[in-house]
C-alpha cells in the first residue's frame, strides 16, 4: 500500500470515508477501496467522490475496480456511473465467493 494514492472523505468536518487507488501506469488506475460510513450513504457523497477522482486524474483513461458479487448496491452505484461489468472472478478455490470486475473508459484512444 506504500505506492498507493489515498484520499479521505470528509463531511461537515468529520472523516466519513476513504479512497485507496493503485496506479498501474500513467493511463490506468484501480479503485482498490472506496468506502463511505453507512450513516452517510445515500447523500450523493460517493458520486461526488468518483467525480472528484476523474477530475483530479484526467490523465487516467481506464478505471478498474472489483466488488463482491452479492453487493448489489455497489453494482447499481458503479453501473449508474458508466462502469461496465467485465468479468466474474473466483479468488478462492472451492469457495462460492466471487468478485465482479468493473471498468470505465474515459476518452480512450489507442493512438
Amino acid at each position: 500500500m506504500a505506492n498507493g494514492i489515498y484520499y479521505k472523505i470528509s463531511y461537515s468536518g468529520n472523516i466519513i470515508g476513504g479512497i485507496y487507488l493503485i496506479r498501474h501506469n500513467k493511463c490506468e488506475m484501480e479503485i482498490d477501496t472506496l468506502f463511505i460510513s453507512q450513516e452517510y450513504q445515500d447523500k450523493k457523497i460517493g458520486s461526488k467522490a468518483l467525480s472528484f477522482l476523474e477530475n483530479k486524474h484526467t490523465e487516467v483513461k481506464k478505471w478498474t475496480l472489483f466488488t463482491p458479487y452479492k453487493d448489489f448496491r455497489n453494482h447499481h452505484f458503479y453501473e449508474k456511473h458508466n462502469y461496465k461489468k467485465l468479468a466474474e472472478i473466483e479468488p478462492f478455490e472451492n469457495d462460492d465467493f466471487k468478485l465482479f470486475k468493473y471498468e470505465k473508459l474515459n476518452n480512450f484512444s489507442l493512438a
